[in-house]
């Protein structure tokens, strides 16, 4: 009740409310006060008629008696005249006399619709009284001196009482119509003054309303508008501090959790992006959401080497200690096939009751369970590497994740779960880093008692030697010579990869190195073609030279007897790469491996290293280019190096 009291829409509408009713009062006291008015001025205006009725008779008995008839027809025609007017005013002044007396003028008296109260105080009353006894007293002696006879009444004595008279009908009628202005004056007075208090009222509470629209409105408008044009400018953790009314303070609130989430958000992802630890990483993700969500256990799950399954590199846990250990999870588990193969988001509500969950065979569920976990997210991602894992996300409470909290993670997972493919990444490059590194000394130490090897087996080779020992010692020697293309696989693919670009000639290079090599598939009876125009890329040729070697020789060795192996070089309009392609008749490639093909020691050759496919990518990706491999049965092996063109 409080709360709704406190809104910004209840304290609106009674403001509105109230004005309403402050207007609607001062228009019904307005009204009221006209009215008012206009039977004041009748009461008013009758008082005055009063007045001049007195003042009328009083003239017309002085211009009687100043012209006093001296014969009959004159007589008649004054009785004709001034009586029938002397008995018409005394009518009117009977009329006006009763209803004061009466409280109540009639509208044949006020000629209004309705009739009129006249409202006089005790002072009026008195002079109402005064000039009623007065008045009665005067028509009493009038109509003494005028007779009982209305055909002849005696209108000379009727002129003398009125002039002696006179003044004390005067004088009472000049009494009440002085009250009678006076109380109308006062209750004027009090009208305005009672206006005058009710549009003070009026302005006072309009300037309040005002004011409380601009301290309580405007002004946390205002602090909020620049609120949000920090947010703009880029200060993300920007918080506000606005009280006030109800809608306010969850405007404020609302504010103040988005900017805390950006800033969290804007803070992962940036340490997502330079971290290359994975347990720190894991530790600074739970640090950040537990403020948005309910989070006890966070753990990263990788796909194995084999694809086959994922592995539970990294645990990060908050108060949660497994009972078991399990570190590897197959891809036969529904819950993880589910996660990577529609890349969505996977929320299981209650994973220590089988009985209500979906996924009832899952290990990893199960693995959670054990570990006294109550409910669980699942984010899977992969990266353009088709690295294959997911984050995991796990609360103790079962159903502690709340449609809000999904509705934050599927605005925002894929941006993590992209960010944390790149940590992933960047932490696979460090440790292979530190593997070249670790690989390059190793080869360096094995070189120099395979070179002192290699001279003692050269020194047999033109020594008398039984054949038995001979032909070891050839075998020894070749065997020598494998290992050490073995070592200088391993140290190419190993070492930084270093170009000196130049502007390269691709059609006629690639000529030569063909004319140079074409050994290579003469002696199984095969051939090269070049096919296309001439294009000028920007490369090394000394290491496109190492990568056309390589693919040539996987040709050579795939392709049938008698057959051409054909070089295609292309360029789409307006593309900024050439395509050059190496195509056999071979028999296509298995589509399992086709994903392995370039990955270190993956080789189905019995003398194979592993290693040139994968050196091939690395130095065409150094170009800053892509390489691509097809196959199939009825086209057979196109191998397609994409080099970025020359300017």
């Amino acid at each position: 009740m409080i709360a709704y009291l406190n809104s910004l829409r209840f304290q609106l509408v009674a403001v509105l409310l109230l004005l309403v009713m402050l207007c609607t009062v001062l228009a019904l006291l307005a009204v009221e006060h006209i009215a008012q008015h206009r039977e004041d001025n009748a009461a008013l205006q009758l008082a005055g008629r009063l007045e001049v009725a007195a003042q009328q008779l009083a003239f017309q008995g002085m211009n009687y008696k100043e012209n006093a008839p001296r014969d009959y027809a004159t007589y008649y025609r004054d009785v004709r005249l001034y009586y029938q007017d002397l008995m018409a005013q005394l009518r009117a002044f009977d009329a006006i006399m009763g209803g004061f007396g009466s409280g109540e003028l009639s509208p044949e008296l006020t000629g209004l619709e309705h009739s009129v109260m006249p409202m006089l105080d005790e002072r009026g009353q008195a002079a109402l009284r005064e000039l009623e006894t007065v008045w009665q007293r005067y028509r009493s002696g009038l109509m003494e001196k005028l007779g009982d006879d209305p055909d002849e009444p005696r209108l000379e004595w009727a002129s003398e009482f009125i002039i002696d008279h006179r003044e004390e009908l005067g004088a009472a009628t000049t009494r009440m119509v002085s009250e009678t202005q006076r109380v109308v004056g006062e209750r004027l007075e009090r009208i305005n003054q009672a206006n005058r208090v009710g549009l003070v009222a009026m302005v006072a509470i309009t300037l309040a309303t005002i004011l409380w629209f601009v301290f309580r409105v405007m002004r946390p408008l205002r602090i909020a508008l620049h609120g949000f044009q920090q947010v703009a400018r880029g200060d993300f953790g920007h918080q506000l501090q606005v009280g006030g009314v109800t809608e306010f303070r969850e405007m404020t609130d609302a504010f103040n959790r988005l900017s805390a989430r950006l800033h969290r958000l804007f803070r992962l992802i940036d340490r997502l992006q330079q971290g290359s630890d994975l347990n720190e990483t894991l530790l600074f993700v739970r640090e950040e959401f537990s403020p948005l969500l309910p989070l006890d256990w966070v753990g990263a799950l990788f796909s194995t080497r084999d694809g086959t399954g994922l592995n539970l590199d990294q645990v990060c846990d908050h108060t949660v200690a497994p009972r078991r250990l399990r570190r590897t999870f197959p891809l036969r588990d529904p819950v993880l096939v589910r996660a990577l193969e529609t890349s969505e988001t996977v929320h299981v509500d209650h994973l220590a009751r089988p009985g209500g969950r979906e996924d009832t065979s899952s290990p990893f569920l199960d693995y959670l369970a054990d570990m006294g976990l109550g409910s669980a997210i699942i984010l899977p991602f992969r990266d353009q590497d088709t690295l294959r894992g997911m984050l995991v996300f796990a609360a103790r409470q079962p159903s502690a994740y709340t449609p809000a909290h999904l509705e934050l993670l599927s605005n925002v997972g894929q941006l993590i779960t992209h960010s944390f493919g790149k940590t992933v990444k960047l932490a696979e490059q460090t440790r292979l880093a530190a593997i070249g590194e670790f690989t390059s000394g190793i080869v360096h130490e094995v070189r120099n008692p395979l070179a002192t090897i290699s001279m003692a087996l050269q020194y047999f080779r033109n020594v008398e030697l039984p054949d038995k020992a001979r032909k070891r010692a050839d075998l020894a020697a070749q065997e020598t010579r494998r290992v050490e293309r073995l070592l200088e696989d391993i140290l190419l693919y190993s070492k930084p990869v270093t170009l000196r670009l130049e502007g390269i000639p691709l059609k006629a290079k690639v000529q030569d190195f063909l004319d140079t090599y074409r050994g290579l598939a003469e002696d199984k009876g095969q051939s090269f073609e070049l096919h296309g125009e001439e294009v000028e890329i920007q490369g090394d040729w000394n290491r496109l030279t190492q990568v056309l070697l390589n693919v040539a020789r996987n040709a050579v060795e795939a392709a049938p007897g008698g057959t051409p192996i054909r070089w295609v070089i292309d360029r789409a309009p307006d593309s900024l790469y050439v395509s050059l392609s190496a195509h056999n008749l071979g028999e296509p490639i298995p589509r399992d491996n086709l994903e392995h093909l370039t990955a270190p020691f993956f080789t189905t050759k019995a003398g194979g290293t592993g290693l040139g496919l994968g050196i091939v990518k690395r130095l065409v990706e150094a170009h800053g280019g892509e390489l691509r491999i097809t196959s199939s049965s009825d086209e057979g092996t196109t191998v397609t190096v994409l080099l970025p063109a020359a300017g």
